[in-house]
Parts: structure tokens; sequence; C-alpha cells
């Protein structure tokens, strides 16, 4: 089971949901492919890496003007090298806390962690509520960083995202049982509807629906 492949059909699940409500989604790839394809030094440091496919994602958010970014991700855990914790499980959201916008990305974490949550509990899963955490707490060592895709400008952020987000890891891949139903197309659309939800969840607090939104039937 290959994360990217579940990570992306979550999102065009949570794409389809939005737009049937008419709300309008950019997606950063709609298909198995690095955005950063042909391998350009977009950060401008002298390197070609994963930082500058996230970079690129950035950019891309910014020049469409987007309201908000989630980032969608499963989780993972070892016990040692290549020994996969198979009863290690749950979902957890990250946001930043160093933005200017810092209060709106907690709140929209909190409202996709809740719908996740919430959509596990539909699927018959009591999933692990690991909660909302600032994306610092992922960080090693005596340097606290942020999660690239969130983070304000620093070393490895030339040009930070200009909306509210989030990144969410909806369930571990490396869970016997959330494998399972991360391999059921069944179970991605209806976390992909989850996705949606807390969109629509945010846009309604913050008065930001657009004209043409529609509520469900």
């Amino acid at each position: 089971l290959m994360e990217k492949e579940v990570n992306l059909s979550i999102a065009l699940h949570a794409r389809d949901a939005l737009e049937a409500r008419g709300i309008r989604v950019f997606l950063t790839r709609d298909g198995d492919y690095d955005v950063n394809a042909e391998g350009k030094d977009v950060n401008e440091n002298g390197e070609v890496d994963y930082v500058d496919e996230l970079q690129m994602r950035m950019d891309m958010a910014n020049q469409v003007g987007g309201t908000l970014f989630l980032s969608i991700h499963q989780n993972a855990y070892y016990y040692g090298v290549n020994v996969l914790a198979r009863d290690v499980g749950g979902s957890v959201t990250y946001y930043c806390g160093d933005r200017i916008f810092a209060d709106r990305n907690e709140a929209f974490a909190q409202l996709v962690q809740d719908s996740v949550i919430a959509a596990a509990q539909d699927l018959g899963h009591d999933a692990q509520d690991r909660g909302v955490r600032l994306g610092t707490e992922l960080s090693s060592g005596p340097v606290v960083r942020h999660l690239i895709v969130l983070g304000p400008k620093a070393e490895r952020i030339l040009r930070p995202s200009q909306m509210p987000g989030a990144l969410s890891e909806t369930l571990f891949i490396t869970h016997d049982g959330e494998m399972d139903m991360l391999s059921d197309d069944a179970v991605l659309q209806r976390f992909g509807e989850a996705y949606a939800e807390a969109v629509i969840a945010y846009l309604k607090e913050y008065d930001e629906l657009p004209a043409g939104y529609a509520e469900a039937p």
C-alpha cells in the first residue's frame, strides 16, 4: 500500500465533495507525478531536493490565492529498523503557531481532527485521537524547525504559504487494521468527505463561503 496513492485518492474524494457544494478546489497534483518534475532549484539554494517539491506546491497555492491549505498524509511508526509497529495507530493534525493567522490555523486543525475522528467512528473504527499539535513538535535535536508547508519564512522556507492551513495524518499506514481500512476506496471516500466537512465548517465559522455554495441535499 503506497501512501502517495492513499493521499491522492482521499484528496480527490475531498475535491469532489467540495465542488459538489460549489466550493472551488485547487490540487497541487491530481495524478501520480512530482510537481517539480523538471528538477528546478525552486528555493534557489543551489540544490534540488524534496524541499523544492514542497516549495513549488506552496507557490502554486499562493498563486491561486487559496483561502485554506490542507496537506493530507498517512502516519507510520517503527519499533526498529524496518520493524513495523503494527499496533500503533490513530489520527493527528498539525498546525503552525508562529504565523499572523495562528488562531485560524489552530481552529482549522481542530475542525479537521474532529471530522477525521468522527469519520473513523462512522466506519466502525475507534481511532486513537492523538489531538491537534504544533508542527514544531516533530523537530529532532536542538534546532526547532517548522513543517515546510505550514511554517513562516525560514532557512528552508523561502516563500511561505499565505493562508491558514493544517497538515493531517489520517491514520497509520503501518497499523494492521488501519492499513486494511486505507485499502478500501469506500473508506477513502468517507475520509475525503470528512476533510470536505472540516473545510466547510471553517468557511462557515469565518463567513467565507463562496456565493455559489449549496448545502447538501
